[in-house]
Formats: structure tokens, C-alpha cells, sequence
């Protein structure tokens, strides 16, 4: 372990040596946490992906990825296997009008030893940039007006729907083969609420929904997990709907989305580690992490933690990580005598990666297990990627970013690489390929 541990520490050294890395020893190897749609925290609207395979160490710069067309900023990426999908559109500023070819967006499918476009694809309108993409189950999954996959390797369309569509959160459950989105807004008069499907693109029920809203009377937060047989929604109503509608989170049965609980009041994202779900409630000092039974919505335990997370907690190892919208970092221990009983460590993030919701949006975490005992915790923000000890909380590396990449964000496990995204591209870091020039 303190083998392990050694190298970690000597991430930023281990950049700046020659090129030529050795293949990693099992030792060296960190697996990544094992999901069919693991939480991915932050990315503004908190997108998905699976991770595969090991975060392997030493990390060598691999490629980087800058304003190649067709995508002139990305917003969102996923990994697996020999792919890397952009998801991404013509039009940086949205100065192209609706139905105009330069506001199309597009999903790339890079060759992740090489970060050349093996495929493209664009259902050819408005679907707005920035809307959250995942992969399970060999496709990449997106809200399209219903129910829209690629396939990951060969860029295969099944877009299931037919018109543009809202800026909402997704959830897929490859186990359970269901996709579940929920419409921040909506262009047409279709309304706002959660959608849930089967993989088949056949509609299987519709709750919270409220007809009617257009896009400038509503823009809600909205935050989904599923797991336990349950989706989770935590959802903040703004505009007409708000009289309708109170601010909480919610229970709903993954069959039929039926309300087996609510909890009133205002709540940040929302995750689920296969036994219990896990959110902040409240504002600023009255802030709440809340670990509750997934079929009752009571709480198992909960603690102050200062200030409301947008982003959703992460799990591994037997550790619960928030990141507060004040840039704060606090890991609470969920297994054994010692679960919920107080944080393991406190930290702020040096630069802070908060200062305000709007600015912590930028900053996104993501968990790397297995290896040694402690487990990783991958932070990026302020144009770094920096590395801690899951366990106890103490940077032990950092990886610089080029300032050209734009606000790093993002943080993907796939098959022992890192890869990071910012609005300008995207940079791999692993051992270097034999493709690689």
C-alpha cells in the first residue's frame, strides 16, 4: 500500500518523465467503482456514465482533443472501452437560430488511443447544447424527445423520438432496462415532469408532470437516481408551476412511478449506493446530508454539512463524499459502528472550487477503487485534477490541465485511463498506447 501511495503522491512528477510508461502491475491498478450509471457530479445539469476497467498509475498525457469539427465545445463525455463520446454543438455562442444546420448538435465518437472521430452523429435539429448523455448496456444515451441511443462503437442510431426537447437530467438502469429523464423544461406545450421507458423506446408511466409550462415560465432544478426498485427525484419548481407544485424530494416506484414518499423543502442533488439514498436538504448553516430507507424516505441518519449540494453525493469503499455549493469536501463513513455517525475528514479545496453554486458547478468528482485500502477520490476544478485520499481526505497528487481545454469538468473512468473534459476538448491521461504517436 504505501508502495501505492508513493506513486500517487509523485503524479505531477511522473508527467514530465519520457514518454515510454511501463504497463501497469496489478498493484498499480485502482478499479473503478463497478455500475451500470454511475453518478457523475457536477456537470451543471449531473450527467452519467459506467466506468470499466482500473484508474491505473503513473498517468502519462495520452492526447488532447481541441475545437475539432464538427463540436466547437463540449459539453458533456463518456468512456468505454475503445470510445470516447462528445456530446457537443455547432453553434459556441447559441447565436444560430432554431433550425439553422450550425445549431445542431452532435454526438463524436473519438478511437481512445488516438483521439481521432471514428464516427459522428446528429439527429439534425435543435436539440440545444448541453444536454446529458450517458452509456450502459453498448449505447449512449440521451433525451431526445423520448427515448434516443447510439450505439457506443459504431455510432449506430435508435433515436427513438422526434422533436427537440428539454434540458433534463437522465438515468438509465441497464439492470433494470430502464431510461428515465426529467424536463427541466420543454419547447413545445407538452409541459415539465419524469419520464420513464423501457429499452424498447415504449413509454412505461409519467409522474410529477404539469401541462402547459413554457420555456420562459419554468426552468426547475431536477436531480434522478434510481436503485432499490425506486427512482428518486429531487426537484425545485420555479415560474406558474410553483404554486402547483411543491419543492422536494420524492420516491416513486421504478414500475409504475407511483409516489411512495415525498419530503417537502428544498433539496440538492440526489444519489443512491445500491442500499440507502443519499441528499442535502436546507440552506447555508441549516444544510443537511440525509441518508434515507429507499422505500420509506426516512432518515437512516444525518449530519450538518454547512451548505446544500447540488452536485449528488459519491460513494466507494464505504465512503459518502459531498461537495457542497461553498466548494467544501466532507467524507462520512456509511459501513460499520462508524457509519453516519460524524465526518472521517473535512477539507476546502485549495483554490476553493466553489465560491457559489454557479461556480462549484464547474467542479465535479469521481471515484477510483480498489488497489489499496484507502480508494481515490478524483476532483476537478480551478483547471487542475487533483487526487485524495478517500479515506482520509489528504491531496496526494495533481495533474495540471493546459489552459486551453476551458474549465475542466468531467472526470471519466475507463479501462485504466482518466479522461476530462472542458468546453474547448478533451485530454486522456494513462499509459501510453501503442497507437500513440
Amino acid at each position: 500500500m504505501e508502495r501505492n501511495l508513493l506513486r500517487i503522491a509523485l503524479l505531477g512528477a511522473a508527467i514530465a518523465a519520457a514518454p515510454a510508461v511501463d504497463p501497469p502491475k496489478p498493484e498499480d491498478t485502482f478499479v473503478a467503482v463497478e455500475t451500470h450509471a454511475w453518478p457523475q457530479f457536477g456537470c451543471d445539469a449531473g450527467c452519467t456514465f459506467s466506468t470499466t476497467g482500473g484508474l491505473a498509475f503513473p498517468l502519462t498525457p495520452r492526447w488532447a482533443w481541441m475545437k475539432a469539427a464538427p463540436v466547437s465545445a463540449v459539453a458533456y463525455i463518456v468512456a468505454q472501452g475503445d470510445r470516447v463520446v462528445l456530446e457537443g454543438t455547432g453553434d459556441h455562442n447559441h447565436n444560430a437560430k432554431i433550425g439553422d444546420p450550425a445549431n445542431n448538435p452532435y454526438l463524436v465518437g473519438l478511437d481512445a488511443e488516438t483521439g481521432k472521430t471514428a464516427w459522428e452523429w446528429s439527429h439534425k435539429h435543435d436539440w440545444g447544447w448541453g444536454c446529458v448523455i450517458a452509456i450502459a448496456s453498448d449505447h449512449v444515451w440521451f433525451n431526445d424527445d423520448g427515448l434516443g441511443k447510439v450505439h457506443w462503437k459504431d455510432g449506430t442510431a435508435e433515436g427513438l423520438g422526434g422533436g427537440a426537447d428539454s434540458w433534463g437530467n437522465i438515468s438509465v438502469d441497464a439492470k433494470a432496462g430502464i431510461f428515465v429523464k426529467g424536463c427541466a423544461l420543454k419547447l413545445d406545450n407538452d409541459g415539465t415532469g419524469v419520464w420513464a421507458y423501457g429499452f424498447d423506446g415504449g413509454m412505461k408511466w409519467q409522474a410529477l408532470r404539469d401541462d402547459g409550462v413554457r420555456m420562459k415560465d419554468e426552468m426547475p432544478f431536477c436531480s434522478i437516481a434510481q436503485g432499490c426498485g425506486m427512482v428518486f427525484v429531487s426537484a425545485t419548481w420555479t415560474g406558474p408551476t410553483a404554486k402547483k407544485h411543491k419543492d422536494g424530494i420524492f420516491g416513486l416506484k421504478q414500475s409504475d412511478g407511483s409516489e411512495s414518499w415525498t419530503r417537502d423543502g428544498s433539496w440538492g442533488g440526489v444519489s443512491c449506493d445500491g442500499r440507502y439514498a443519499y441528499a442535502t436538504s436546507g440552506e447555508k448553516d441549516s444544510a443537511k446530508l440525509h441518508c434515507m430507507d429507499p422505500a420509506t424516505g426516512k432518515d437512516v441518519w444525518s449530519l450538518n454539512c454547512g451548505a446544500r449540494a447540488t452536485h449528488p453525493p459519491a460513494h466507494g469503499r464505504g465512503m459518502c463524499v459531498v461537495l457542497t455549493d461553498t466548494g467544501a469536501l466532507a467524507g462520512i463513513p456509511t459501513e460499520g459502528d462508524k457509519a453516519g455517525k460524524s465526518a472521517a475528514w473535512q477539507a476546502r479545496t485549495d483554490p476553493p472550487y466553489g465560491g457559489g453554486e454557479r461556480a462549484c458547478n464547474h467542479a465535479a468528482l469521481a471515484i477510483a477503487q480498489g488497489g489499496g485500502k484507502n480508494g481515490i477520490l478524483v476532483v476537478t476544478g480551478q483547471r487542475s485534477i487533483r487526487f485524495h485520499d478517500l479515506k482520509r481526505g489528504a491531496a496526494i497528487g495533481e495533474l495540471p490541465l493546459d489552459a486551453k481545454l476551458g474549465q475542466p469538468r468531467n472526470p471519466t473512468i475507463a479501462d485504466g485511463c482518466l479522461y476530462v473534459n472542458g468546453s474547448e476538448g478533451v485530454v486522456c491521461y494513462g499509459p501510453k498506447p501503442a497507437k500513440a504517436k
